[in-house]
């Protein structure tokens, strides 16, 4: 049987790096913490680079785009494939002012309850703005000494990305553009393109 191709994790956030790591045990995968405009790896024979999760939205701008784009470019083998997920269509809403927001995300760790809920949406012609209540809670002690959540406020700015502008973008940096797949919406995520390019 074969075995599985080496999968390279790369982020800003090391705490997030050591998670995986952690999740990751026997698994053929290794981490490493840098920026994503910057990044130089030893190899550049990578067949697929996957930017997930609206990644490219949150670089701050075209130009920051294009040099993640070149630095994707160089470490793909010809014939490589890169792909970024965009969101493209969002609803605007406001819970402060009586709006329904999405259902909270909750996850429980070993005990500990781990909570954020999206608040408030604002669709600007820029830039997309995304505004967070995160709390932590440890059941066992709220129930024996009755303590509420502390929230904390959490911000996240996505910029306003086309389909088109995006394949312009990597054409400057020396992609080739290979279409779109659309990412269908779940009850966790809205729905995105993914848009593909070959090295």
């Amino acid at each position: 049987m074969r075995n599985p191709e080496l999968v390279t994790a790369l982020d800003l956030d090391p705490e997030l790096l050591a998670a995986l790591r952690e999740r990751a045990v026997g698994m053929r995968v290794e981490t490493v913490c840098a920026d994503a405009r910057t990044f130089a790896l030893p190899r550049s024979d990578f067949s697929l680079c996957i930017a997930p999760m609206q990644t490219v939205q949150l670089l701050g701008g075209s130009a920051q785009r294009v040099e993640f784009l070149r630095r994707a470019h160089a470490h793909l083998r010809p014939g490589g494939v890169l792909a970024c997920a965009i969101v493209t269509e969002i609803d605007a809403f406001d819970c402060d002012a009586g709006d329904l927001g999405p259902t909270p995300e909750i996850v429980r760790i070993e005990g500990v309850s781990y909570i954020s809920r999206a608040t408030r949406v604002q669709v600007g012609r820029r830039a997309v703005r995304i505004e967070r209540e995160r709390a932590v809670l440890a059941s066992e002690e709220q129930a024996t000494q009755k303590q509420q959540p502390t929230w904390v406020r959490d911000v996240v700015d996505l910029d306003q990305v086309s389909v088109a502008q995006l394949q312009r973008e990597g054409r400057e940096a020396g992609l080739v553009a290979a279409g779109t797949r659309v990412i269908p919406a779940t009850e966790e995520h809205t729905a995105s393109v993914a848009v593909m390019f070959g090295a």
